[in-house]
């Protein structure tokens, strides 16, 4: 790297015309976009990925962040790892093994049966609740708490948008 070369820390403030690029049909190298909306899908990846890293944290990974934060609020007879790989849309096999992971760690414990065939429910323990007090979703959950109802209720509604569209794209 040459002398005069600076690096960048990857959620450094941007300048301020990036937010306009970021909604415009140009890149902020003068790019025209062929999709309009690809300029704020890909600030939506970009925040996915931060998302993503703030999420090694505490010696847990980001999917069992998410199954905490599932058997947090889970009621019978949804508190099973089939009902939460159904929820993320994900395969049961890695999800299962989040769990037993979880339930090794001490942050999960199974609490008996979840009904008829095989299914078994399963419970924050003292240590999961105890952890999720650091959880690192709340740093987003700050900053969204900041913005004005109106934008709340209008990203909600695109988030929505999003998922539905990615889950009706899987489902083919």
């Amino acid at each position: 790297m040459s002398p005069k070369a600076t690096l960048r820390h990857p959620v450094a403030p941007e300048p301020a015309d990036a937010k306009i690029s970021a909604l415009g049909k140009t890149s902020p190298l003068g790019t025209t976009f062929s999709v309009p909306g690809l300029p704020l899908a890909q600030l939506m990846e970009q925040t996915s990925r931060h998302m993503h890293a703030l999420g090694h944290a505490d010696t847990l990974v980001p999917a069992q962040w998410a199954a905490l934060r599932y058997f947090y609020t889970s009621l019978p007879p949804n508190n099973t790892a089939m009902s939460l790989a159904r929820y993320q849309g994900l395969a049961f096999g890695p999800v299962s093994r989040t769990v037993r992971t979880l339930i090794a760690k001490g942050m999960l414990r199974k609490a008996g049966s979840a009904g008829p065939g095989r299914s078994e429910a399963v419970e924050l323990t003292s240590d999961g609740r105890q952890i999720l007090q650091r959880d690192p979703l709340n740093l987003i959950a700050q900053v969204l708490d900041k913005l004005p109802l109106a934008e709340r209720e209008t990203l909600a509604g695109a988030f929505e948008a999003v998922i539905r569209a990615i889950s009706k794209r899987a489902r083919r």
